[in-house]
């Protein structure tokens, strides 16, 4: 029966198809109402399989609601239809065949398309060279119009937006200038959206000087331009500015769009000022754009980048409709905050709500699956993303190589480099960077040389990589040598960041003298980071002079740095100068420096459970103490030493203890060793270093236990296996 009605519709179609073709209809609301099925696609392949012909009138409406509707699939069919009839040469219905497949990310199908077309006119050079533009071949939309010049075709206003916006995305600021001077040539500089691309242009090219003088000598009041220069100073960080237009443009009388919003909110997180952000958010709504999916994601956007998580989420659920961007910006607010596993649950409920993720944010879950040790969810997301045809998108193959580097599984790294077609600098520092937390120095330098065979040369981030790699590993020599290159062989003026490794290098192998004289010395004034690695290691070697030298210098810097107290504080208690100790401890408790408590995540089947110091919150914290208070006394037998000196308080050695029992790594270990069979590998992760006490107990437990345990802290990777780890204690 259901059969026999899917017939009875299809016959009545067809006839109603043959009676419109008769009648040239050119009204397609009229075609999809036909048998009450108003199926765009069924009712072109119906016209398709009946051999009925389209006349160019058909053509061009059905086109125009398939632009409108972005029905990518009725545009191919309605093409073959065109091909077939001989309209696809006719530029008319070319120009929004070519907008239609820019809006489907079809630009080998644009071109196609455009190549058809007997004499292509000025709006299909204009729709062509804006589907390059936005589908990111800037430089091809550039060759385009110089193409179209030289056959002499006349631009327009829309040819130029779109060849500005080239001028912009390539950065070729020389011609963007040339073409400005056409523009003023042809008298289309005071079109709104010509001056409005000019603004644009000159901010994306660097040239902020220029931007403004356009602004300042154009007679529009349009919104657009205002909109633009707000932006322009937006982008470049110049926050203040970008709201001191609004202003003026609010006392010109110019009505804001939803435009002039998101730049303003960019300007307030660049500031950041949460203030003035509110203020717009107020402005906002006053002007009925709040529901504006747009602006949602910008009030998301300032919100995060000015530190209010919590206002963030409530703009997030406030929103009627939440689009992929909206999802990604609340999910990567979260992992930017260190609430990588709110990030991963918001993310589960993106999916099923039937949101799929694109490739940015793909990318930005896997930096979480990395930093959170999350191995199991990063493969799911692996092969989620092959399920999806993404496994040659090129973003997605670095994130992949990052993720599985920082879990500590290389070989899988290794494997994903190897079948990316493509490979960056991104690339290789991934790879370089994976070895490098895990103190493999010797890949870590057979990968940068590879690179360069590959004729890839190392950029100041890939220094900084091996930089760190010759500290971990204690390589003074190797350490200079690489910095000496880099101005020597390469060109690369070393920044405060490559001298502060120095520090580090210099500090860690026990050089603290050649350490102090490099900051005193630097070719710029030494940071926290700086003052902060050598005070780090006078607490190794118990300089305590020297320590409180750097002290100084970090309270000259910051007097709220928290760091800086509780490494002078232990200084003091590794010298049983408990007085001075304490007296740091108030020091600190006055200057209101509180340390960010820190928290570790383990993945048991595939799941993360979290845990901050002290925790009894987790359903299995009795069995997790049990297992540590066994533990406790096994690895007393194997001649553990618990480091009571680290908790600097007024009690008991036995409360010290109990204290030590309550680190955050402790706890996420001995959950997984209750929570797996013997024998599987552990993979946890700490948003600070690691403590001394804690790696000496982990390499007890690895051997105890007979498991390989990594831990990811916020410096390296620690592998720990038979009672050793793979830094070699030097950490």
């Amino acid at each position: 029966m259901r059969l026999g009605t899917q017939n009875v519709r299809k016959s009545v179609l067809t006839n109603s198809l043959h009676r419109l073709s008769r009648c040239y209809i050119s009204d397609l609301s009229n075609l999809c109402m036909v048998g009450k099925i108003g199926d765009t696609l069924e009712a072109l392949e119906l016209l398709d399989q009946q051999g009925v012909s389209l006349s160019r009138n058909d053509a061009y409406y059905l086109l125009q609601r398939c632009c409108r509707t972005e029905d990518l699939p009725a545009g191919r069919r309605i093409y073959r239809l065109m091909v077939r009839t001989g309209l696809a040469s006719i530029a008319v219905l070319g120009d929004h065949l070519i907008r239609l497949f820019s809006m489907g990310g079809c630009l080998h199908e644009a071109n196609q398309v455009f190549n058809s077309i007997c004499e292509p006119s000025v709006y299909t050079w204009s729709a062509i060279i804006a589907a390059h533009t936005k589908l990111g071949e800037g430089a091809r939309a550039l060759d385009l119009y110089n193409t179209m010049q030289s056959r002499g075709v006349e631009c327009d206003s829309y040819t130029y937006v779109a060849v500005l916006n080239a001028c912009a995305q390539t950065t070729t600021l020389i011609q963007g200038r040339l073409i400005h001077d056409q523009i003023i040539r042809r008298g289309l500089e005071s079109d709104p959206f010509v001056q409005s691309g000019l603004i644009d242009m000159y901010a994306k090219c660097g040239s902020i000087d220029d931007a403004i003088k356009v602004f300042e000598n154009s007679p529009s009041s349009d919104v657009v331009v205002w909109s633009s220069m707000t932006s322009g100073y937006a982008k470049h960080g110049l926050g203040q500015k970008a709201l001191d237009v609004f202003k003026k443009m609010k006392r010109h009388g110019v009505r804001p769009n939803h435009v002039t919003f998101v730049s303003l909110l960019e300007a307030c997180g660049s500031i950041p000022s949460l203030a003035q952000g509110r203020q717009i958010h107020i402005q906002i709504m006053s002007y009925g754009f709040e529901s504006n999916v747009v602006v949602g994601n910008a009030l998301i956007d300032m919100y995060i980048k000015c530190g209010s998580l919590a206002e963030a989420h409530k703009v997030f659920n406030g929103l009627p409709n939440h689009d992929v961007v909206t999802w990604g910006t609340m999910i990567t607010g979260y992992a930017h905050h260190g609430q990588g596993h709110e990030a991963l649950e918001l993310f589960d409920k993106m999916k099923q709500e039937g949101v799929h993720p694109d490739n940015v944010l793909y990318a930005n879950i896997l930096k979480v699956c990395g930093n959170m040790a999350a191995l199991g969810q990063g493969r799911q997301l692996h092969a989620e993303s092959l399920g999806r045809g993404l496994q040659s998108d090129f973003l997605i193959g670095n994130a992949l190589v990052d993720m599985y580097s920082r879990c500590g599984s290389m070989d899988e790294a290794h494997k994903v480099f190897n079948k990316m077609p493509h490979r960056d600098i991104v690339s290789w520092g991934a790879l370089i960077g994976g070895y490098a937390r895990q103190s493999d120095f010797k890949m870590a330098q057979q990968c940068l040389n590879d690179m360069q065979l590959e004729g890839c040369k190392p950029d100041k981030v890939i220094f900084l990589i091996i930089l760190a790699a010759c500290s971990r590993k204690g390589l003074v020599d190797e350490g200079f040598q690489y910095f000496k290159s880099m101005s020597e062989e390469y060109g690369i003026t070393p920044s405060i960041e490559h001298h502060t490794c120095l520090v580090d290098l210099l500090g860690r192998a026990g050089h603290l003298d050649d350490a102090e004289n490099l900051l005193s010395n630097m070719p710029m004034p030494p940071n926290l980071k700086g003052w902060g690695s050598l005070l780090s290691s006078c607490k190794t070697y118990g300089d305590l002079e020297r320590g409180r030298r750097c002290f100084d210098q970090m309270l000259r810097l910051d007097s709220r740095n928290a760091s800086a107290y509780v490494q002078m504080s232990n200084i003091f208690a590794d010298a049983d100068m408990w007085a001075d100790a304490h007296k740091v401890e108030e020091l600190r408790k006055k200057a209101g420096a509180w340390k960010k408590p820190a928290q570790a995540w383990i993945e048991v089947d595939n799941k993360i459970h979290g845990f901050d110091v002290g925790d009894n919150s987790h359903p299995q914290s009795d069995f997790i103490y049990a297992k540590l208070k066994v533990l406790s006394r096994q690895m007393k037998e194997e001649g553990y030493v618990p480091k009571v000196e680290l908790v600097v308080k007024p009690v008991s050695d036995e409360d010290k203890e109990d204290a030590l029992c309550g680190h955050v790594e402790k706890l996420a270990i001995a959950y997984g060793l209750v929570s797996t069979p013997p024998g599987t590998t552990l993979r946890a992760a700490k948003s600070l270093r690691v403590c001394t006490d804690c790696h000496s107990a982990t390499k007890i437990i690895s051997k105890l236990e007979k498991r390989e345990i990594f831990i990811r802290d916020a410096y390296r990777l620690h592998h720990f296996k038979d009672g050793a780890c793979s830094c070699n204690d030097f950490f």
